[in-house]
């Protein structure tokens, strides 16, 4: 495997994974850093922090979410589930019968976007956008997934999306506890250009 940035002509690899953070956010690997995800929760299983926002917990489902990043405050509410489900006055989150993820509204009234989640079968799903005229840009869902004897994912691959994607696989490791120790990525896998890059995983749990 090689490491480090790839060649020029494939250094724009975008790579989302096929999995949605609580904030209903596709969660993006960076290829150039390290980095860390990280959620705490309260013990009723509502969002305390998160890698982008800080949750002042209050009564009958209602927080406030500060940005890290800056003074941005704004009213959240949390479903019976402890699920979120209204950030802001505009932002929407609605989720299947068994808990996943099936959209996502976001923006304010002139500029509404909605991310709709349409699950298929081992955990494949199309992702589709109602985006403003003005924006225009795509998110590719697995088209492909295998399984291990155990039925944990193995291996996903993600065809081209037409706009601002690259196609790319991800190959999984994992450790006797079942959590992914590393990712293998595996930007444009059917060319002679393509470049694997090795992602280990680690965990600390406070």
């Amino acid at each position: 495997l090689r490491d480090g940035k790839p060649c020029a002509e494939i250094s724009q690899c975008n790579v989302t994974l096929a999995r949605v953070n609580p904030e209903g956010i596709p969660l993006d690997l960076n290829l150039d850093k390290g980095f860390t995800w990280s959620w705490k929760y309260a013990a009723d299983g509502r969002l305390l922090e998160s890698p982008q926002y800080t949750y002042t917990l209050k009564e009958n489902g209602i927080a406030e979410r500060k940005s890290r990043e800056g003074d941005r405050t704004e009213t959240v509410t949390f479903d019976g589930d402890a699920r979120l489900a209204q950030i802001g006055d505009f932002g929407k989150l609605t989720y299947t019968a068994d808990g996943r993820i099936a959209s996502v509204v976001q923006g304010g009234p002139d500029q509404v976007h909605t991310i709709h989640y349409a699950w298929g079968e081992k955990g494949t799903f199309a992702v589709s956008h109602d985006y403003p005229d003005t924006e225009e840009v795509c998110e590719p869902g697995p088209s492909e997934v295998r399984l291990d004897t155990r039925d944990r994912v193995q291996e996903e691959k993600f065809s081209e999306c037409q706009i601002n994607y690259s196609p790319f696989n991800l190959k999984y490791e994992y450790d006797a506890q079942n959590r992914p120790t590393a990712i293998d990525v595996t930007c444009y896998p059917a060319e002679p250009t393509a470049v694997t890059w090795h992602l280990k995983l680690k965990y600390e749990c406070r």
